[in-house]
């Protein structure tokens, strides 16, 4: 029922707080691969997990990531409102997405972001892999990365296991 008020906010933090992408891009990103439709399908079908964060009953922040595969779960996007930035949201949605991956099997978070966000990721216990010069869409990515506990079959493949198949 949130998702109106999410795409809203979406697009407007793709616009205020994403200045890495050109306009097209953000045009091209809100018209297809992050449509509200293609967005809604994604949740629907268990390959997107959406966190929000709300203050007042209003949606100040957000993460977007692709369920656990193999162990690994991908942020896709996060963002908070510029009013409510330096006050734990986005930690918070962090933490949130961390308890919520561990019970679905992973064992590992990982996030593209910018350069200008690096230290927000380091601070949180992610560690820097590399960066990628003019990758997605031409800018430069910074690959992050955060161990939540050892690697084991038995929680990355639970759901498989629990249909009877034997490790």
């Amino acid at each position: 029922k949130d998702l109106p008020e999410f795409f809203a906010f979406f697009k407007n933090a793709l616009n205020k707080e994403f200045p890495e992408y050109k306009k097209k891009t953000k045009e091209y990103m809100l018209d297809y691969g992050y449509s509200l439709k293609r967005i809604k399908k994604g949740l629907k079908t268990g390959g997107w997990q959406l966190f929000l964060a709300f203050v007042s009953k209003k949606i100040v922040g957000f993460l977007l990531a692709r369920i656990q595969f193999g162990g690994v779960a991908w942020g896709e996007w996060l963002a908070v409102d510029e009013k409510y930035q330096g006050k734990g949201i986005g930690s918070a949605l962090l933490k949130t997405w961390e308890k919520q991956v561990l019970q679905d099997g992973a064992h590992q978070l990982q996030f593209i972001t910018f350069l200008k966000e690096s230290s927000f990721y380091q601070k949180r216990g992610f560690f820097l892999v590399g960066k990628t010069p003019n990758a997605y869409f031409g800018v430069d990515n910074y690959y992050f990365y955060k161990n939540l506990r050892k690697p084991d079959e038995q929680n990355f493949l639970k759901d498989y296991l629990k249909k009877g198949k034997s490790i």
